[in-house]
């Protein structure tokens, strides 16, 4: 069972008058990750993480009780950093969606920016428990296919691992992650 907090990408969409906006949390998107039992010049050490966005698979006690929204994982997780918590929570094509509210700690300079989209990034930070290890046809690397996880908390990140999570009002291509992927793979490939 692995239990250290881990992080990815989501989005924010559509923020509203009511001072809610939409985000994706998270999507089944592959995210290039390192076990540190492993030497990072060691290629085993390499796989990729895959969350598993359904009912089954995403533990549900904390979903219903509402995510705390953080700008950017903090370490602590003191209710006076909590920026807002989300409502109505979604499996949708295996993606995780929600309404956010804002809290009254959520400054007018972050909100503009959201609605704004200067800042587009969600981070969930989770917990991982089982995984099935599979080898797919034309990947340098095995997937984990987490089918047993719990989101803790989602924030507002500069820097995502999954480009696909963001505000609803950033859904773009987002051309140069889709060029950089193979780029690291070949990189890491390369050294072995």
């Amino acid at each position: 069972m692995e239990t250290k907090p881990q992080y990815i990408r989501g989005a924010i969409e559509e923020v509203t008058e009511d001072e809610t906006f939409d985000v994706v949390i998270a999507t089944e998107m592959k995210v290039l990750r390192r076990d540190y039992n492993f030497d990072k010049t060691d290629s085993r050490g390499y796989y990729y993480e895959q969350l598993v966005c359904t009912h089954e698979s995403v533990r549900q006690e904390r979903l219903i009780q509402g995510l705390p929204l953080f700008d950017n994982h903090p370490y602590d997780y003191r209710a006076t950093l909590q920026l807002g918590k989300t409502q109505n929570i979604a499996f949708e094509n295996n993606t995780i969606t929600a309404k956010v509210k804002w809290g009254a700690r959520a400054d007018e300079a972050i909100k503009s920016d959201v609605k704004n989209k200067i800042v587009t990034g969600i981070s969930a930070g989770y917990n991982r428990y089982k995984y099935e290890q599979v080898q797919e046809q034309g990947d340098d690397f095995p997937t984990r296919r987490y089918v047993d996880w719990e989101i803790l908390e989602i924030s507002l990140a500069p820097v995502n691992a999954d480009p696909d999570s963001h505000t609803r009002e950033a859904e773009c291509v987002n051309i140069e992650q889709e060029q950089s992927q193979p780029n690291i793979i070949s990189q890491i490939t390369s050294k072995f």
